[in-house]
């Protein structure tokens, strides 16, 4: 029996912030499949490459799918043994929520680090702007972003990026790490899931937090789990992307979480 874990990434990066954490996976005989979601800059896959209206929900869904199709279809595959499960960092969780939501049947489990678990039909820019209008300001990196002048393309400073995302690395290295940001169009951003409860809602879950957070704040983590029931619970002292920051204690939490299905 063989675990395969597909890792969405979250706004402004790319499968390339999964770098530091897949050895460890692979070790523990983990199959790994990072994505780049449309337009998030990989190499042919640029804003431009892609164009801006192609970016959005139903295409960040349908690569997800692709990816579980292939697994799928691989002359490997055990359909009787091996599980699919998905890995889902920052706002790459409400597409995992999605797609968990099309392919229920498929989808063994879903990991959210630090990932934005939210119920039906409600972005996470309502979310904040709902507990701001209650007096909590949780901003996190919005107050940061660069727009350009027809507000459609955002970018992260480098430095607003390190201190914001990697807040528990070195300056240095959490700089050159957030250098590799890459332009995010607001329709990638401004995205919600539509699930039920007899499909998403019968998947097993876990909520990774982080307690250092500066991006999706620890208590906005945890009213995304009070909104959402139902996920176990792991708490990490770290920053928005231990994955990026502690690749090795990231690990073990979801070594750890997968070992139950095998």
């Amino acid at each position: 029996m063989k675990i395969h874990l597909i890792l969405i990434h979250g706004a402004w990066q790319g499968s390339w912030v999964w770098q530091a954490l897949l050895p460890y996976l692979t070790q523990a005989q983990i199959n790994t499949y990072p994505l780049d979601l449309p337009g998030n800059g990989s190499v042919g896959n640029t804003i431009e490459d892609v164009g801006a209206d192609n970016i959005n929900m139903q295409s960040y869904v349908m690569a997800a799918a692709k990816q579980v199709l292939k697994i799928e279809q691989a002359e490997a595959f055990n359909p009787a043994e091996d599980k699919i499960v998905v890995l889902a960092h920052s706002g790459g969780g409400v597409v995992a929520t999605q797609l968990a939501e099309l392919c229920f049947d498929k989808i063994s489990a879903v990991i959210y680090l630090a990932g934005m678990m939210l119920p039906s039909g409600l972005s996470f820019k309502a979310l904040l702007e709902e507990l701001k209008d209650q007096g909590q300001d949780y901003a996190g990196i919005e107050k940061h972003l660069v727009w350009d002048q027809d507000y459609v393309v955002s970018q992260v400073p480098p430095q607003a990026g390190a201190n914001v995302f990697l807040n528990d690395m070195p300056f240095e290295q959490a700089l050159n790490a957030a250098e590799q940001l890459t332009p995010q169009v607001i329709s990638g951003l401004a995205i919600e899931a539509n699930w039920s409860r007899n499909k998403f809602g019968q998947i097993p879950r876990l909520y990774i937090e982080c307690s250092q957070d500066l991006s999706v704040k620890l208590p906005v983590q945890k009213m995304m789990q009070q909104l959402v029931p139902g996920a176990e619970c792991v708490n990490l002292d770290t920053g928005h992307a231990p994955h990026v920051s502690q690749p090795e204690l990231t690990a073990q939490v979801i070594v750890n979480y997968l070992s139950r299905f095998k």
